[in-house]
């Protein structure tokens, strides 16, 4: 099985309140529907999908729907229905093919929606800090300061 198409459906992001208040960033990810498409002789599954980047306390929202299109044969088609309609799971691996193509497209997308409207990032992003001169000098002064100094019979104190 092999992942063939992505697509969006929805998107939509609202920002409520200023993004420089203290927030949390709450996440879902959630297939909805698994049904079986026809692609000429080919069969295909489209894993229906939302996404919901919750900004709280009511900062603001980002929902991003849509599909992936995963070819398939008939057995697997049936089988990852059958199993998806009992208990809203399906085999691990294409579990795994699947989420991991929903999270990779949809956090982009949710990034650059989030800086579009005013949000923080979804996401932590890598950071770079500086530190004043003095404290850089003293952080490598104090490793030298705590080593033992031997006395003159070679003995440490």
């Amino acid at each position: 099985m092999s992942i063939i198409a992505f697509n969006f459906t929805k998107i939509s992001a609202h920002r409520k309140t200023p993004g420089n208040l203290k927030h949390q960033v709450q996440s879902k990810t959630a297939v909805t529907e698994v049904k079986e498409v026809s692609l000429g002789k080919q069969k295909a599954l489209s894993f229906v999908f939302a996404q919901e980047v919750a900004y709280e306390p009511g900062m603001g929202t980002i929902l991003l729907e849509g599909d992936v299109l995963v070819l398939s044969t008939d057995e697997e088609a049936k089988a990852t229905i059958e199993s998806f309609q009992k208990n809203k799971r399906f085999a691990a691996p294409l579990m795994e093919k699947v989420y991991n193509q929903i999270l990779q497209r949809t956090g982009i997308e949710a990034l650059i929606l989030a800086r579009d409207i005013g949000l923080p990032p979804p996401v932590q992003l890598p950071r770079i800090t500086s530190t004043p001169k003095a404290a850089v000098q003293e952080a490598a002064a104090a490793p030298a300061a705590k080593a033992a100094m031997p006395d003159n019979k070679g003995k440490k104190k």
